[in-house]
């Protein structure tokens, strides 16, 4: 949903910091921001987006409602067309009235959405809907970021901002959550990725099969099966050695 963010609800919070890496990416609110304009070309570069920016597409809701139900985190993302990149912060915000919503997490590349086509895996080019998961004592939040061109979990202490990323998989993450007990961050890839990657590689020296694979729009390439396994693993909140979890479908170690 795409939004101003001129809700009451959602005034700035004073913050005593450097320079965020995307300047703006929370609203000014100002006599003169408020003043009455037409609507320039800027303007609609600049809304800011909580969730899908056309709510057709549909998928689960942005906003994570915390364990106590007194706040929400969620995402919101605003394009910098100077930079030509578009802009994240992850946001926690009260749900008592003239809350003040704060930013505990900025920056990474935007995660784009995976749909499947013909049987094939592939870039929708939307963004994907990061919905952020509260720890069950309330303390932390992990997420999904993606830095350096890889998808990695997160996790950011909603108290002072510490964030840290907590998996180095060799493939990109799509899905993070918590143990029950909070003491391990569950998290779900497709390992076998690298194994296609790779097949692929080796069969374009000879050429390419011009088959079921292969979608012209998307390229002349086979594309990524759209039955990958899913496998999940869990990790110490802290950090450490991951291990898949239980039978591989983090039943037994929580949802995701």
């Amino acid at each position: 949903m795409s939004v101003m963010l001129l809700a009451a609800g959602l005034a700035v919070a004073g913050i005593n910091a450097a320079p965020p890496p995307c300047p703006g990416i929370m609203p000014a609110f100002t006599p003169a921001a408020a003043a009455g304009r037409p609507v320039s070309l800027d303007d609609l570069l600049a809304l800011r987006d909580i969730g899908q920016p056309d709510p057709s597409v549909g998928g689960p809701s942005p906003l994570a409602v915390s364990p106590d139900g007194r706040r929400i985190a969620f995402v919101i993302s605003r394009a910098d067309p100077v930079a030509n990149r578009v802009c994240q912060a992850l946001v926690v915000l009260g749900l008592e009235p003239r809350a003040q919503p704060r930013i505990v997490d900025e920056g990474g590349e935007a995660i784009r959405a995976e749909n499947v086509v013909r049987g094939s895996r592939t870039g929708s080019g939307l963004p994907a809907t990061i919905v952020p998961a509260w720890s069950p004592d309330g303390r932390y939040l992990a997420y999904l970021k993606r830095v350096g061109g890889r998808t990695q979990a997160w996790r950011v202490s909603v108290d002072d901002g510490t964030a840290v990323r907590i998996t180095d998989a060799p493939v990109d993450v799509e899905a993070v959550g918590w143990s029950e007990d909070g003491t391990r961050l569950v998290f779900a890839t497709r390992p076998e990725r690298t194994t296609f990657a790779d097949a692929v590689r080796a069969e374009g020296r000879a050429g390419f099969l011009f088959d079921h694979r292969v979608i012209p729009p998307n390229g002349f390439a086979p594309q990524l099966p759209g039955d990958l396994e899913r496998v999940v693993w869990s990790v110490p909140r802290n950090g450490g050695p991951s291990r898949v979890s239980d039978d591989g479908s983090g039943r037994g170690a929580g949802r995701i």
